[in-house]
């Protein structure tokens, strides 16, 4: 849709940026980012409106790229962006997602509608290879989480202090994400009932219906 690495290709960039970061004693950068409540923008505007927004934003991401950085979209308003240099600092990262806070948020003309969205990014740095995949792709995920809790349409470099609360928040989000892709939630209705008057309403409960069905949340 894009015209942007998928996940698959993402993890293999990733991975060989890794790995030039550890032969060549240089840093990488991986900015995480999502659209700030993009899922109005399909409920209200339709699926087809917010399909072009996600071109017109992985162009101007694009458009922010140089030879040596890649682009990607995970799925649905997720993308990440991997910057390598050999002499790549904190300030510099900051100033490129600045620009992509800055350059998400200018309003798109789609169907002669002006729309306007905003976008929070999380950001980790791996240097000389020393973070492996997986970590690197969690302290982003982490770290996106933080921008998101500290206001949206801003951005946030992981730090070691973040708390296990902070980590365990953004791996339950992502989940319940996941889940609603999967359509695993299901609203059940629970009667309330008082001896005396009967039935009074009900009480609206989200499952998870799995193999092992879980009441999640409530």
């Amino acid at each position: 849709l894009t015209q942007l690495h998928n996940r698959a290709a993402f993890h293999d960039c990733l991975q060989r940026a890794i790995g030039r970061s550890a032969r060549f004693s240089s840093s990488v950068a991986l900015i995480m980012l999502d659209l700030d409540h993009f899922k109005r923008v399909n409920d209200t505007l339709g699926h087809d409106v917010g399909d072009q927004l996600l071109v017109e934003v992985g162009a101007r991401l694009k458009a922010l790229l140089r030879q040596s950085d890649t682009g990607a979209r995970l799925g649905g308003d997720e993308f990440v962006l991997i910057l390598e240099d050999t002499t790549l600092s904190t300030n510099d990262v900051y100033d490129v997602a600045e620009r992509v806070v800055k350059m998400v948020a200018e309003p798109y003309l789609i169907d002669e509608m002006r729309l306007e969205v905003e976008a929070s990014c999380g950001i980790a740095l791996c240097h000389n290879g020393e973070v492996d995949l997986k970590t690197l792709v969690k302290r982003a995920d982490i770290a996106l989480y933080s921008a998101k809790s500290a206001g949206r349409n801003t951005f946030r470099l992981y730090h070691k202090h973040m708390s296990d609360s902070t980590e365990h928040n953004a791996q339950l989000e992502r989940q319940i994400r996941e889940m609603v892709r999967n359509e695993d939630l299901e609203v059940l209705y629970q009667p309330q009932i008082s001896l005396a008057e009967g039935l009074k309403g009900f009480e609206a409960r989200l499952h998870w219906s799995a193999s092992h069905a879980t009441e999640l949340m409530s």
